[in-house]
């Protein structure tokens, strides 16, 4: 019997291990925490043209004022418009009832401030919202983070903890389709850069995901409107990183960098490892407490 019960408490662990390494994920994404970003955070447009940002406060309790300052690169971009959206009497996606706007920045060179805080006794504000929209000029060319510098607080004068997510302009942007395949099937990798010339050389590098150095996939060259193309079969599974490069204006410049998995000839993922041999100990296990089962039977006659 003793061997019975040791089998059975063996099972339960092994049963309760495989039921964690299937959960993990779903505990590490209950938690949440207020942050402030940048929406979207990868951007392009070509030079001259336009793109637009939102920048949001996301998952907040108990808001009551906001201080955000956001900054760029002047020879890059240059901020032609804002529309605030603070206030959330005029505009539904707004983050703060009844504000007082304490300070606005205007246009500058390469610096945007807001400092608004809500008026006793107004509500505070749980939730997620936009504090403003921004629309950038591309007036160089060059890669260029959007920051934000950021100071949250809550109805109490207290400061609220958030993370901020800062934005991104990049002069070469790079797409993938798909981003999931198999050894052998076609990955049809396009782009473009900011300025509409041809003969450009795009470097098309690449690297596995757990190594540091990259290697040169391919170098193509632009068409007239700044556009590239390659098709890649990688005969090798595993997960990639993938960017372009090029030289824009007699400086080297880079697109984002994107991941995709190539499936095959690779090793499964830990988590499943672990899955599989917990099964097959289970199934071990079982037979062993089969047997002991029969065989305790067997002396009982």
């Amino acid at each position: 019997m003793k061997a019975t019960r040791a089998i059975s408490s063996i099972l339960i662990c092994t049963i309760v291990w495989i039921s964690i390494l299937s959960t993990q994920s779903n505990i590490l994404s209950a938690n949440t925490i207020t942050n402030v970003s940048v929406n979207p955070t990868i951007n392009f447009a070509k030079l001259h043209q336009n793109f637009t940002v939102s920048v949001g406060v996301n998952d907040v309790k108990n808001l009551y004022g906001v201080q955000i300052n956001v900054t760029w690169t002047a020879s890059v971009l240059t901020l032609v418009h804002s529309d605030l959206r603070i206030d959330l009497k005029n505009h539904t996606d707004g983050v703060l009832h009844d504000p007082i706007i304490i300070f606005r920045n205007n246009i500058t060179q390469n610096n945007y401030q807001i400092i608004a805080v809500s008026e006793n006794p107004a509500p505070a504000f749980s939730g997620s919202g936009n504090v403003a929209v921004l629309t950038f000029n591309v007036n160089g060319v060059g890669s260029s983070e959007i920051d934000l510098d950021t100071i949250l607080g809550n109805s109490t004068a207290q400061a609220i903890p958030n993370d901020i997510m800062n934005g991104l302009y990049y002069p070469i942007q790079i797409l993938a389709v798909p981003t999931v395949v198999n050894v052998n099937e076609r990955v049809n990798i396009t782009g473009t850069i900011a300025v509409d010339q041809a003969n450009i050389p795009v470097s098309i590098i690449y690297k596995k995901t757990t190594d540091t150095a990259w290697s040169t996939l391919a170098t193509v060259n632009t068409d007239q409107q700044g556009n590239y193309t390659y098709t890649w079969t990688p005969n090798k599974g595993g997960k990639y990183d993938i960017k372009a490069t090029a030289s824009l204006a007699g400086n080297p410049q880079t697109s984002t960098t994107f991941s995709m998995v190539v499936n095959g000839n690779s090793q499964l993922p830990w988590i499943n490892i672990g899955i599989i041999a917990a099964v097959i100990i289970m199934i071990v296990l079982l037979s062993l407490f089969y047997y002991q089962r029969r065989k305790e039977k067997a002396l009982t006659h």
